[in-house]
């Protein structure tokens, strides 16, 4: 229901929807949202990492 805008916004500590999902492993919800926007995967977040960066750093690894 989120707009290609809306994606974009940051929360309280700079992470997008984008990064919250990719961090806690949610491939579905990542993949909805990347094909919404695919600038979702560049834009950088908490510490200044890619949301790939920060996944990986949870150490989630699947693939969007």
């Amino acid at each position: 229901m989120m707009t290609e805008e809306d994606l974009k916004l940051k929360n309280k500590l700079g992470n997008t929807a984008f990064h919250v999902a990719c961090i806690f492993g949610n491939t579905e919800m990542a993949t909805i949202m990347k094909e919404k926007n695919e600038s979702l995967m560049y834009i950088r977040g908490s510490d200044e990492l890619l949301p790939l960066s920060a996944s990986a750093l949870a150490g989630k690894y699947s693939s969007v």
